[in-house]
């Protein structure tokens, strides 16, 4: 009996496989396949307001009434005129907005990246002198 129970759970765990592979293909068009990044040396360094390191800036106001993001942890300047300003980078997603403790990330071919403190060391490490 022990064994039978276990043949059987087996065929089930063949068939959750089988039932997984099927749902990721219908999904993804079956053209998926289990990918590593090639390597890639980019400059790093944690963005700094008054350092022209964004693109651009938008309203506060606007970031908050237009944007569908989440603006807790947004880096806010308040500018002369009392207005205030979230700051930007443009790459080919359009703009992402820089969040209180980021890493601008600038890849050899020049695009932009911001990265959170809490993944950037996960995902980068310090390249050796001279790549």
């Amino acid at each position: 009996m022990h064994d039978e129970a276990a043949e059987q759970i087996n065929a089930a765990g063949d068939i959750l496989k089988e039932i997984k592979v099927y749902l990721h293909k219908s999904t993804y068009g079956g053209n998926t396949m289990k990918s590593r990044r090639v390597p890639l040396t980019a400059e790093v360094v944690k963005y700094e307001t008054g350092k022209g390191m964004e693109d651009g800036v938008e309203l506060w106001s606007d970031v908050v009434t237009k944007g569908w993001i989440v603006t807790d942890f947004l880096v806010k300047i308040t500018r002369e005129d009392g207005s205030i300003v979230c700051p930007y980078i443009l790459n080919r997603r359009g703009r992402v907005f820089i969040g209180e403790g980021d890493y601008m990330v600038v890849d050899e071919d020049g695009t932009k990246h911001v990265c959170g403190a809490d993944k950037i060391w996960e995902r980068y490490e310090r390249a050796e002198d001279g790549e």
